[in-house]
């Protein structure tokens, strides 16, 4: 459809012409609708040219995605699949469930990785158990065995992280779990031992049936050690393992069978997208012109409808004080196009993939890395949002400790706000001995633009931490300066919101008493919640037209394997992602917000309702579902408006006129038209407009 010839115009009250060619799905017969009811409903005026765009259109105003990556050790180290290994149980990630794989030792330079390769496919209780099959490894099992909380998160998002990535190759690896000190213990990756084991250190080992039945192996029983054994599992049968013991440990080999009494290990790696005689490509899969297939998660299945950009730490190997969070990559289109609402999509020149191979692009924002690289003197080879949510903590195989929650998730809100970056955040980097861990090899962006492009434009957050957080009272409104440098000026001069009368009418409301705004939670506190509830209520953007809010999501890596009651994420996402009904007032309000508001589903966390937006990795598979559940209502949710209004030529009275605008919305394919009267103030010619009635109404 020729967008720029698409209007109606009204000339008599009993005359009514269409103009430009009909829109599809029955848009002939609403656009006829719409034409008789602006003619019958409103006095004889002059040709009114509306809006030049379409009523129906494949093209949204896109949303923005910031993600809010609190990248302290636990969220990478924690187990992802906890408790027992339960046979028959769908065990999400990296390996394909259904299918049953085999080991290729390989050099470890360039792409001959060692890794799994698929060979067949299991049964539909997910073991390895056919003829020709039963030296394999189960799918299933080995991402029970072997994931970290981050790598389902990964998988969801992006199709994980590649450790080969070529035109016809893609080999996925595990994140790193560091044997350096201060990097989490065994209650956040227990070993695999046997029966007599320490508590609240163990996941049980399999018996002898199950190991039969899911691995090459005939052992009895089987020790296994995932924390600090980088990118590597160690395992034997019977010799003494535990996260300290230091091996060596022999590199295992398909061709031959393991030995008692020894130490093996092998790469957590695995090869995707690959088909073969009785087993196919796994669902996420996407052909490439090139003629491989690469896997996707949702930022690239939903690249043409959001922007994403992405928040971190500073990776800082010490408990020292530091405030806040990152920019690591600035809002953007991650794919090879950008949509532009209401015209033909343009080519993305920051795209994140090759659209002819789906390779990843290493460095797609060249300019932040070179500017991070000068400003801190130390190298940044990578950028862009999809590598830094897969790479974050690799390169320096280690991970920030101490987590400052709510400065994060405040420095995102100051992005959405436009209110800039906060200097007192990264000062002295350049100079620290520890520069290159602290930066990463990322962007560290301190010139931030303005994430919000269009006044209609949706936001939101989605994070991933653990609860036990540090040291995060420096928000507007906080007050706790125990452990805390000064708070920056920048943070104290914000009016926009007070953290601490925020939080303590979340506290009010959730029935857990009115001064959960000065509340301890450890060292960290609920403050998160405030600011959650405050953005998704409030307008974030009040010089701006119509009203910018903020959407919340998180992920709770449950850093001890169980779930806190009422935690801060738990509040952050019910007071940050509820609907919002008209006219809500949420400092005026006195009661809780009613469970149809915030929650759609019949899951229970510990013994508590779930919000829809709150997932915890103990679950990958809730994982998983939560988060196509929540993108899919993100692009729901995205109604693209044409013009708001078109006032009647050729010239313009001071009273009296009427305006025409038509709205649509590309999610369900459904408009609407509205009309307004106009006036317009005599000293500065400014319009303001009342909403007279709307098509859908009459």
């Amino acid at each position: 459809m020729n967008t720029s010839d698409c209007r109606f115009s009204t000339t008599t009250p009993g005359a009514c012409a269409a103009r430009g060619s009909a829109p599809r799905h029955g848009g002939r017969f609403l656009l006829a609708a719409w034409a008789l009811a602006v003619c019958l409903a409103w006095p004889a005026q002059a040709t009114t040219p509306l809006a030049d765009q379409p009523v129906f259109t494949s093209t949204t105003v896109p949303g923005n995605l910031v993600l809010a990556l609190s990248v302290e050790f636990p969220t990478a180290v924690s187990v992802a699949h906890q408790g027992k290994f339960v046979p028959g149980t769908l065990y999400l990630g990296y390996f394909d469930p259904a299918k049953c794989y085999r080991y290729v030792q390989g050099t470890e330079t360039g792409t001959d990785l060692s890794h799994f390769t698929p060979v067949g496919t299991a049964t539909a209780a997910f073991k390895c158990t056919a003829t020709g099959l039963t030296d394999t490894w189960s799918g299933s099992f080995m991402n029970w065995l072997t994931l970290q909380a981050i790598d389902p998160f990964r998988w969801a998002l992006t199709g994980g992280l590649r450790a080969v990535d070529t035109a016809t190759t893609t080999i996925l690896e595990r994140a790193w779990a560091p044997s350096i000190a201060n990097q989490g213990e065994d209650t956040n990756f227990p070993l695999i031992p046997t029966a007599d084991a320490l508590p609240l250190k163990e996941r049980p080992s399999p018996s002898a049936t199950e190991i039969s039945e899911h691995t090459p192996f005939t052992y009895a029983s089987l020790k296994v050690s995932v924390r600090t054994r980088g990118i590597q599992i160690w395992f034997t049968s019977t010799a003494s393992l535990d996260s300290s013991t230091g091996g060596p440990a022999t590199h295992y080999s398909q061709a031959t069978t393991p030995a008692v009494n020894t130490l093996y290990s092998f790469y957590a790696r695995v090869k995707v997208c690959e088909a073969g005689a009785g087993y196919s490509r796994e669902a996420n899969c996407v052909a490439y012109p090139a003629g491989g297939y690469k896997p996707e998660g949702l930022l690239q299945q939903y690249a043409t409808k959001i922007r994403f950009s992405a928040f971190g730490y500073l990776n800082d190997p010490t408990d020292d004080i530091r405030d806040g969070g990152v920019l690591r990559a600035k809002q953007k289109f991650v794919g090879p196009t950008q949509t532009v609402p209401g015209a033909v999509a343009t080519a993305n020149a920051a795209t994140e993939w090759d659209a002819n191979s789906g390779i990843q692009i290493v460095n797609p924002n060249p300019a932040d890395a070179t500017a991070t690289a000068s400003a801190f003197n130390v190298t940044v080879n990578n950028s862009g949002v999809i590598n830094y949510l897969n790479k974050f903590g690799q390169a320096q195989q280690s991970y920030k400790r101490r987590d400052p929650v709510s400065e994060l998730y405040y420095g995102a809100l100051r992005y959405l706000k436009n209110q800039g970056h906060v200097p007192a955040w990264t000062n002295g980097v350049g100079g620290d001995a520890n520069r290159a861990r602290l930066v990463d090899g990322f962007p560290v962006i301190t010139a931030w633009d303005d994430p919000i492009q269009y006044s209609c434009q949706k936001n939101f957050i989605l994070g991933i931490g653990d609860t036990n957080t540090n040291w995060d009272w420096n928000v507007p409104g906080g007050g706790n300066t125990s452990n805390e440098p000064t708070m920056p000026s920048e943070v104290s001069g914000d009016a926009t919101v007070n953290a601490r009368t925020a939080t303590n009418k979340v506290g009010e409301l959730h029935g857990i008493g009115a001064t959960l705004g000065t509340t301890a939670r450890g060292s960290g506190n609920y403050l998160i919640a405030g600011l959650a509830y405050d953005a998704h209520t409030k307008d974030i953007r009040p010089t701006m037209a119509g009203m910018q809010t903020v959407t919340t999501y998180w992920l709770d890596v449950l850093e001890y394997g169980s779930y806190l009651n009422n935690n801060q994420y738990y509040l952050a996402a019910k007071f940050g992602g509820f609907t919002v009904p008209a006219g809500f007032d949420p400092y005026a309000r006195t009661t809780d917000l009613p469970q149809t508001w915030w929650r759609s589903n019949t899951d229970t966390v510990g013994v508590q309702p779930r919000p829809d937006n709150y997932f915890t990795a103990s679950r990958p598979d809730q994982v998983v579902a939560g988060l196509t559940a929540a993108f899919a209502s993100i692009s729901n949710s995205l109604s693209a408006f044409t013009t708001s209004f078109a006032t009647a030529l050729p010239q313009v009275a001071l009273t009296g006129t009427a305006s025409f605008g038509a709205r649509y919305d590309s999610a369900n394919w459904t408009g609407d038209v509205d009309a307004n009267s106009i006036t317009f103030a005599a000293a500065t010619g400014n319009p303001t407009f009342a909403l007279e009635w709307t098509f859908s109404a009459r």
